[in-house]
């Protein structure tokens, strides 16, 4: 799956060397993200990897670039190269941490989908769509909770995305209709 966002104008403050409008494409086959102007057609940034099989990418405030690596091994647990990860990149250092993942008391994996999402409160909502699980977790990496999509008492039911709305995000002055 490739994906793609936009560099937002409230968003392009954190990044000095790109411009609101700028997209932040995930090249899953050759491990590649990059930021792309749209309107010159010309790549202002990319790196390959540390990631494999990488998509759903996002511009975060602290200036980083974050990505969910599925690290598909071949293997039907990951266990070869570990498991799923999120990272997050730093363009202008051109470094890379982990943010979740990689070890043994974080594993989790998804050979494919998988979604994250940075919460205002600096947790991160980690979606690991093949073992039907959603969790949530702190700066410090812990599970703040997580929920498991039971099929039944043996099977799990894939989970394609998860989303975090923000209180109020459902108030409504008028249920009335026209």
């Amino acid at each position: 799956m490739n994906s793609v966002e936009e560099l937002s104008p409230e968003m392009a403050a954190h990044f000095p060397q790109f411009a609101a409008g700028d997209l932040l494409m995930s090249l899953r086959n050759p491990n590649l993200i990059m930021v792309v102007d749209p309107v010159a057609r010309k790549i202002k940034w990319h790196q390959t990897g540390p990631w494999m099989d990488q998509h759903d990418p996002h511009f975060l405030a602290s200036g980083k670039i974050s990505v969910f690596s599925n690290n598909n091994d071949g293997t039907p647990d990951g266990s070869r190269l570990g498991g799923s990860t999120v990272i997050e990149a730093d363009p202008v250092a051109g470094e890379s941490s982990v943010r979740y993942g990689g070890r043994p008391d974080q594993r989790f994996y998804t050979d494919t989908r998988g979604k994250h999402q940075i919460l205002e409160n600096g947790n991160t909502l980690i979606v690991e769509s093949n073992a039907g699980r959603i969790i949530e977790i702190n700066q410090a990496g812990d599970i703040v909770w997580q929920y498991t999509n039971r099929y039944n008492d043996e099977n799990v039911a894939r989970v394609t995305e998860a989303i975090r709305y923000p209180p109020g995000y459902f108030d409504v002055a008028d249920w009335a209709c026209p």
